[in-house]
């Protein structure tokens, strides 16, 4: 997550771009920002970020942006590149050395080989998210928001306006930093859904039941604005609307 700010994410980008793509975009401006750092840039300390890091990293973001879609990419110390990511699809590390040599942590295990495409394999593999129903927060003849419970964390679930995707509902899942922003009433769901990080799903909550788990298809297209709610919905809204839904 590279800011949380109101301003710069409440309104939908014109670039027509499509989740995946938006998500590789954001990762090569970070890269820049990363190459112009200066040695001393942490403190004092903290080596020139090799160029060999650079490219590697950049080459994963050309070959599996998967990998970066959710993930956090940050310099080390020693002149590398840390991409770390979690709780969703799963939780990895991939470091770029300063020699250019890989190494990857899956779960906080040394994965070996450290080979990109076999996590990006298993990236695909845990991408379709299953949930349960939790809270109905909002209600106008029938659920429009609802909270539901995920290995991830809580997520969203928003009625469409005009769900021109063919799912009349759409899942929010965003980054734990960008969930907690969102709480703190720093920002709004817009704001959150437009953060390229944040992990977005489409189902039918028609076939989803109170006591089962369902699944949540991963939504990689473009986002549009009939898709969105309207800017200012806050956390704090939601949880005044909750109260008033059937059954609570």
């Amino acid at each position: 997550m590279t800011g949380t700010s109101e301003a710069t994410m409440a309104d939908l980008p014109a670039s027509g771009l499509t989740r995946p793509a938006l998500a590789a975009e954001r990762a090569l401006a970070r890269l820049d920002e990363i190459a112009a750092l200066r040695p001393g840039w942490f403190h004092g300390a903290g080596e020139r970020i090799a160029p060999v890091a650079l490219d590697a990293v950049r080459e994963i973001v050309g070959r599996h942006p998967e990998l970066i879609r959710h993930a956090g990419i940050f310099p080390t110390m020693i002149g590398g590149i840390s991409i770390e990511n979690g709780p969703y699809p799963l939780g990895y590390r991939i470091e770029a050395g300063s020699n250019g040599a890989m190494s990857i942590e899956i779960d906080g295990m040394a994965a070996a080989p450290a080979d990109c495409a076999g996590l990006a394999g298993l990236w695909a593999a845990a991408a379709p998210l299953e949930a349960r129903m939790g809270r109905t927060l909002a209600w106008y003849d029938g659920p429009v928001a609802i909270e539901m419970e995920t290995r991830a964390g809580l997520a969203i679930g928003m009625a469409m306006p005009e769900p021109g995707s063919g799912a009349p509902f759409i899942g929010i899942l965003p980054q734990p930093l960008t969930g907690h922003a969102y709480r703190d009433g720093k920002i709004c769901l817009r704001a959150v859904m437009l953060e390229p990080g944040t992990a977005l799903f489409l189902f039918d909550l028609g076939d989803c039941r109170e006591d089962q788990p369902f699944s949540l298809a991963p939504f990689h297209g473009v986002l549009v604005e009939d898709m969105l709610p309207e800017p200012g919905l806050f956390c704090a809204d939601l949880e005044s609307l909750a109260g008033t839904a059937p059954g609570t």
